[in-house]
C-alpha cells in the first residue's frame, strides 16, 4: 500500500534529503527513490521498462529536478545550493567559496532549501492524488446511498482482501437481490482508490436477463464484458474488429502490465459464474476482481465468496429513521420500536424492501403497507418482488420450485427430515433441490457438522405466499409474459 506522505510531513524532508544524496546511486532502495509517491510512479510509467533499476532512479530524479526548477522560481540561491551539493557533488566549502559566504551559512541554507523542496513535492503529490482519485471515481456509478448501515466490518474485510498482494484474486459479494451488494462494492472501491494499491479501476455491469429467466449464454456474457473492458482500457483508441482470442489477448496484456481492480456487477446465473471463475483467474495477477452475484460459489484457492447478509434489527432501525429523514417522510418520526419490529419482520432487514416501505409511508398508513406485503400489494412492492425474485424463480428446476413453495410451512427453521416430508421429494432429489436453492441465495443453511437447519428469508416467504403458492405453472408463465 502506498501511504500518503502528508501523514508524515515531519519526516518527509529527511526522505527528500536521502533521495538527493543518492542522486547518482543506481541500486537505491525504495525509500531513497521516494517510491511511495504517485508522481514518481507516474514519471516511471513514461519510461520504457519502468521496473528497470536505472529507469526507477531516472524517474525519481526527474521529479526532484522538476521540483528544483520550481524552487528556483521562489529562491534561486536555494535551488543552486542543492544542485551544486547533490547533482554536481560539490563539497560544502566549495559552495561557500562560490557564494562568498561561510560554510555554516551554506549548511543552514541547505536545510531550509530541503524543507522548501519537500513542501513543493508534497503540493505536487497532493494535486496528482486528487486528479488520480477524481479520474478513477469517474468510472464508478453515482452512488445510490449517502451512508451504508451495518456494513462497516464487512467493508473492512473486503477492503483487506483486495489490498492483499496475493490471494484471493477474485472476491465475490454474494447475497439475495436488494441486499446492498452493489452499494458495498462501490463503497469499498472508493475506499481503495486513495491507497494507490491499484493503478486503474474498472466497473463492468452484466446486462440482466429477462423476467422469464432467459439470459445470454455464459460465452456471450464473457465476450460482452471483454468488449466493455476494452473500451475502458483504450478509451482514446479505436479498437479494430478482432477475433475473440485477439480481444482476450489485448485485455490480458493490459491487465498484466499494471495492477488493476475490475468490478463486475450483477452476475446472476450459475452458468455465468462457473465459466467466469476460470476465465477471470486467467486475467488476474496483478489484477484483482470484485464480483457481485446472487449465486453461491464454493471456496477455491483463488476465489473468496463473501456473504452479504440482511441488516440486524438495530441497524435496520437506524437505517429506517435515517432514510425517512433524508427523504422527508415525516410520518416515520411517529414510529414506535414495535412498529419498526413489524417492518423488520416482514422485510427481513433487506435494504431495498426497507426503502420501499419508507417511500410508501408518505401516502399509505403502515398497517395497509404491512398487509400489502402479505396480500394485495401496491405496485412498488410488486416491482420489488420482480427485481428480487421473479428472474431467480424462473431459472429453478421443477424440484427446486416444489421445495421452495413448501418452505412457508416451516416455522423459523427445519431439519432435512421435515423438508423431505413437506416437499415429498426423494432424498437424492431433495438434496439436489437444496443445493440449487442455496446456490441462488434462496435457502439459508445453518448448523454444524452433525446437524443442519434450513430456513428462508422473511421476504422470500412473503413473495411465495403472495405471488407463487396459489399460482399454477402455466399462469406463472402468463404473468411473466405480460410483465
Amino acid at each position: 500500500m502506498n501511504t500518503d506522505p502528508k501523514n508524515n510531513q515531519s519526516e518527509f524532508p529527511t526522505a527528500v534529503h536521502n533521495a538527493l544524496r543518492t542522486w547518482h546511486k543506481q541500486d537505491s532502495t525504495a525509500e531513497e527513490l521516494l517510491a511511495s509517491l504517485l508522481i514518481v510512479q507516474l514519471a516511471r510509467r513514461e519510461l520504457p521498462n519502468p521496473a528497470d533499476q536505472a529507469n526507477r532512479r531516472m524517474a525519481t530524479n526527474a521529479v526532484l529536478d522538476k521540483a528544483l526548477d520550481k524552487l528556483a522560481e521562489q529562491q534561486e540561491e536555494y535551488a543552486a545550493i542543492l544542485r551544486w551539493r547533490f547533482i554536481d557533488k560539490d563539497k560544502l566549502f566549495l559552495v561557500a567559496n562560490r557564494l562568498n559566504v561561510s560554510s555554516d551559512y551554506v549548511s543552514r541554507a541547505q536545510r531550509k532549501a530541503i524543507g522548501q523542496l519537500a513542501a513543493i513535492i508534497l503540493a505536487e503529490e497532493a494535486t496528482a492524488r486528487a486528479e488520480h482519485t477524481h479520474r478513477l471515481e469517474a468510472r464508478l456509478k453515482a452512488p445510490t446511498y449517502s451512508r451504508l448501515f451495518g456494513r462497516e466490518t464487512l467493508a473492512e474485510k473486503v477492503h483487506a482482501q483486495l489490498l492483499a498482494p496475493e490471494n484471493p484474486w477474485l472476491v465475490a459479494l454474494v447475497g439475495i437481490g436488494g441486499i446492498g451488494k452493489t452499494s458495498l462494492a462501490d463503497k469499498v472501491a472508493r475506499q481503495i482508490i486513495p491507497t494507490l494499491r491499484f493503478e486503474e479501476i474498472y466497473w463492468l455491469e452484466v446486462t440482466p436477463g429477462t423476467l422469464s429467466g432467459r439470459s445470454p449464454s455464459p460465452q456471450a456474457t464473457f465476450q460482452a464484458l471483454l468488449s466493455d473492458l476494452l473500451l475502458q482500457l483504450y478509451p482514446h483508441t479505436t479498437i479494430p474488429a478482432a477475433t475473440d482470442e485477439q480481444r482476450l489477448t489485448a485485455v490480458r496484456r493490459s491487465l498484466k502490465e499494471r495492477p488493476s481492480l475490475v468490478i463486475i456487477d450483477n452476475l446472476e446465473t450459475a452458468s455465468d459464474m462457473a465459466m467466469l471463475m476460470n476465465s477471470l483467474y486467467d486475467l488476474a495477477n496483478p489484477a484483482k476482481f470484485l464480483l457481485t452475484t446472487r449465486v453461491q460459489i464454493s471456496r477455491q484457492t483463488h476465489v473468496l465468496p463473501t456473504a452479504v447478509d440482511e441488516l440486524s434489527l438495530a441497524d435496520a432501525s437506524t437505517f429506517i429513521r435515517y432514510q425517512a429523514q433524508e427523504t422527508g417522510i415525516e410520518a416515520v418520526a411517529e414510529a414506535t420500536d414495535e412498529d419498526i419490529v413489524h417492518i423488520y419482520q416482514l422485510t427481513g432487514g433487506n435494504p431495498l424492501a426497507l426503502k420501499i416501505v419508507i417511500s410508501l409511508l408518505d401516502m399509505m398508513p403502515l398497517p395497509a403497507i404491512l398487509s400489502g406485503l402479505k396480500t394485495d400489494h401496491p405496485v412498488a412492492v410488486a416491482e420489488m418482488y420482480r427485481h428480487i425474485y421473479w428472474q431467480a424463480w424462473q431459472t429453478l428446476s421443477d424440484d427446486a420450485r416444489r421445495l421452495l413453495k413448501a418452505m412457508p410451512l416451516v416455522g423459523d427453521e427445519a431439519d432435512s427430515e421435515y423438508l423431505a416430508q413437506i416437499s415429498r421429494l426423494s432424498s437424492g432429489t431433495m438434496w439436489r433441490a437444496v443445493e440449487e436453492l442455496r446456490q441462488r441465495s434462496l435457502l439459508e443453511v445453518r448448523g454444524g457438522l452433525h446437524e443442519k437447519q434450513y430456513r428462508i428469508h422473511p421476504l422470500t416467504k412473503s413473495f411465495l405466499q403472495t405471488e407463487i403458492i396459489h399460482l399454477p405453472l402455466d399462469e406463472e408463465e402468463d404473468v411473466l409474459r405480460n410483465a
